[in-house]
């Protein structure tokens, strides 16, 4: 965790309460006292958070499965829910799309392209008016290294994203074409969406982040500058420059302008479709696949390009009874979790062993 980063928010927002997973250093410490916050730490932390009394609502930031219990508490409490956590999304989407239900209550999704898409959703008069969704990505650090050569590369080169500062784990994702994946998936449960619906195109400068065909025939492209500002203020309900959208002839040009994916990351794609098709709990073993095949990456455990094949045989094996599992029960969700970090943990020490 990043104790000076928390430290400033901490001296510049003057929060009433403070959570870490982490002690916080003495510096941090004296500043939460300074600033006269509550501290508490871990799972019940964020719970605690979430829960807070003069709360408007809860925005979670939050990597990996960790932004679910909080995020299904906040609507449990009837509150807005601006999320950024793509993996939650993914793995419990059902489920908190059911709570949203239950409580009255959208999700407002904290992520470039599913915040074009539904700014764009929304001006075509729902989701029911699209045709063709288009979501973009850059191609992230290997878009230009061929799949041969992808096992040579070092993890410092993989982290090194050509336009986005972001943290370890969505920059591999990003790299891997696994984020795609996993941003169709979420996509399809956010807008309810069938896959095949939903496609994906590069635009390596991430100006573009989506385009939309309605299903008149018209065409609509959202663009602005990289800048993580923009899909923030619009899910705080803050308005976004009216030169974003384009329509018309525009459109058609700035569609027409994106990059098709090659064989290769399509394949990464398709197993997002796959993922969707098998239903049930099959996201969450996705997701958990994903957590613990990037893990071992950046450990120096497995090279890039086996980030995938790894998660393809965790899906081959826990998918089928995955499948069988209601994505609406949490403890569903937590053994379909568990057994697939199992058995990829097994397929790390038997195919890859120290």
């Amino acid at each position: 965790m990043r104790q000076d980063l928390l430290l400033e928010l901490v001296l510049s927002g003057r929060p009433d309460l403070v959570v870490s997973f982490a002690q916080p250093n003495p510096e941090l410490l004296a500043a939460i006292r300074k600033v006269n916050a509550k501290f508490d730490t871990g799972p019940s932390g964020l719970l605690a958070a979430c829960a807070h009394e003069d709360s408007d609502g809860v925005l979670i930031a939050i990597s990996g499965m960790a932004g679910l219990a909080p995020a299904l508490k906040t609507l449990e409490l009837g509150r807005p829910l601006i999320m950024g956590c793509k993996e939650a999304m993914v793995g419990g989407g059902q489920l908190l799309m059911h709570q949203a239900k239950l409580a009255n209550q959208k999700i407002r999704p904290l992520d470039s392209e599913h915040t074009a898409a539904a700014i764009l959703i929304d001006m075509a008069g729902g989701s029911d008016q699209i045709d063709r969704l288009i979501l973009t990505g850059s191609g992230g650090s290997l878009r230009d290294v061929s799949q041969e050569n992808q096992r040579y590369i070092p993890v410092t080169k993989v982290l090194t994203h050509p336009v986005w500062r972001m943290g370890p784990k969505i920059t591999v994702d990003s790299a891997t074409m696994i984020n795609k994946a996993m941003e169709v998936i979420a996509a399809s449960i956010l807008f309810d969406m069938h896959w095949q619906n939903i496609d994906v195109l590069l635009d390596p400068t991430a100006k573009v982040h989506a385009a939309a065909i309605t299903k008149q025939g018209e065409a609509l492209a959202l663009v602005n500058p990289p800048d993580m500002r923009i899909p923030v203020s619009w899910a705080l309900g803050l308005e976004i420059a009216d030169d974003s959208v384009h329509t018309g002839a525009d459109a058609f040009a700035i569609i027409e302008s994106l990059i098709p994916l090659n064989p290769a990351q399509r394949s990464v794609v398709e197993l997002g479709h796959q993922v969707l098709e098998l239903g049930g709990t099959a996201p969450m073993a996705f997701v958990a696949a994903d957590e613990v095949a990037v893990s071992a990456f950046l450990d120096g455990h497995i090279t890039v390009d086996q980030i995938v094949t790894l998660i393809k045989k965790t899906m081959d094996t826990v998918g089928p009874q995955a499948a069988k599992r209601s994505p609406l029960d949490d403890l569903a969700l937590k053994s379909t979790e568990n057994g697939a970090k199992l058995v990829i943990s097994g397929l790390l020490e038997d195919d890859f062993p120290a």
